[in-house]
Formats: structure tokens, C-alpha cells, sequence
């Protein structure tokens, strides 16, 4: 981590915060002054667990008799529905861990690719993190950008949350709530948290029965000069 001020917002979903931390390089968490949250600062992003079937299972720090398969515990964790004017639904199941998201591409793949036309997406565009929080509960983190080559690449034309501007800085960290809605490009995707959600078919039906959140950027309006279609 950089020593440069670190930018999130706060974990309690009744507070939510803007933070700025000094020496954020320095700290493993951040109490909020408003509310008196403790916020985790990027703590390592645990490893899926291991399901062999001689072995208890550990999820969402439970333990538990009887093992899960692998997708029985990522059908826990969340999804990402595409819920866009201009692209087909489709859903993703995200994992623990580290979850980017963007344009499919066989050159530099995301974790998750939507397949679309919007040439303003980038491949990878946005990262999601999934974590264990400290009280057990799933916390997930969406950042502008995904690490290619060992450094960390910004997208090109911004991440947007919920509709509202600017676009998340190199510094944001958020933490997302369910039923959020993510721009990356033109394309707006809708989180569905695990702990509300049973299954991918619940979550696309519940996605595909919201309204659209209106499109913040429309690139194809904008001047050559201020955004361009995405290479990255």
C-alpha cells in the first residue's frame, strides 16, 4: 500500500461516511467519528475454502458437519445482473475473493466478461472484492480499475454507484449494499447480496423486475477529446 491518503466510506450501512485516512499504510483499521465503526483497511482478502469431503467446511465462519461443493458455497456469496437498456441480461455468481468485471476478451480475460457492444467497458473495468468481515458477515468492495501485470490499471471512462457522480477515484473503496447498481461504461449491472438472495434465478428475477437506473455518462454524447472507446 502507497502512503498516499486512502479514500473510503464507512462499512454501517446507516452512516456511510465519506472517510479520509492519512497513513492509511500504517493502520489495519479506521474507526468512523460519526458513528464509531470500525472499518477494515485492505486486509488480505481471504482464500476460498477447501471442500474435501474428509474435511468439516468452514463458511461464513460457521462451521459446519457436512461438506459443500464448491458451487453450493459460491451460490452463498452473491451475483452481479446485467439490468441495461442496450445489453441482454446476464448473470454472474461471484466468488470469495478478488472478482473483476468487464468486456470479454480472450487477450486479458476478467473474472467475470460480459458479453456486449459497449465499446466503452473496459477489459478488465472494475474489481469486487469478497471478504469475511470481523463479524462474520460477508463485506464486498468495489474499486475502480483491477491489477494487470502486477500494477494496478484504472478503466478508462470511470465506475459509477447508484447513479450518482463523479466517478469512484483511485482512492475509493465502497462497500456495496445489496440492490446497488454499478455503471462500467454505458452498462449498468445490479448486486444481489448472498444472505437475501437463495439463488441465481431469484436474483436475476429480482433484478429483471426493478426499473433501470438512468445511465450517468453517455459516452457516444461526449467530445472525441474526453472519452474515447476503451483499448484497456
Amino acid at each position: 500500500m502507497s502512503d498516499e491518503p486512502l479514500r473510503i466510506v464507512c462499512g454501517n450501512p446507516n452512516c456511510k461516511a465519506g472517510l479520509l485516512i492519512k497513513n492509511a499504510a500504517k493502520l489495519t483499521d479506521v474507526k468512523c467519528p460519526r458513528c464509531g465503526h470500525v472499518n477494515p483497511l485492505r486486509q488480505p482478502v481471504p482464500p476460498p475454502p477447501s471442500f474435501d469431503s474428509g474435511d468439516t467446511t468452514v463458511l461464513l465462519g460457521q462451521r459446519r458437519s457436512a461438506p459443500l461443493t464448491t458451487q453450493a458455497a459460491q451460490d452463498r456469496v452473491g451475483w452481479l445482473v446485467v439490468n441495461d437498456e442496450q445489453t441482454t441480461t446476464q448473470t454472474f455468481t461471484l466468488q470469495l475473493g478478488t472478482n473483476t468485471v468487464g468486456r470479454q476478451s480472450q487477450q486479458r480475460p476478467a473474472t467475470h466478461m460480459i458479453i456486449t457492444h459497449d465499446e466503452y467497458m473496459s477489459r478488465p473495468h472494475c474489481t469486487i472484492d469478497v471478504r469475511i468481515g470481523r463479524s462474520g458477515q460477508l463485506e464486498y468492495i468495489l474499486r475502480d480499475g483491477a491489477l494487470v501485470s502486477g500494477n494496478w490499471k484504472p478503466s478508462l471512462n470511470g465506475t459509477y454507484l447508484n447513479g450518482k457522480e463523479p466517478r469512484l477515484s483511485q482512492y475509493d473503496q465502497l462497500f456495496l449494499d445489496d440492490g446497488d447498481t454499478i455503471q462500467i461504461g454505458e452498462t449498468k449491472l445490479v448486486f444481489k447480496a448472498g444472505n437475501l438472495t437463495t439463488s441465481q434465478q431469484q436474483a436475476t428475477k429480482a433484478v429483471e423486475a426493478m426499473d433501470y437506473e438512468r445511465t450517468i455518462v453517455s459516452f457516444k454524447r461526449q467530445p472525441s477529446t474526453t472519452s474515447n472507446p476503451s483499448n484497456s
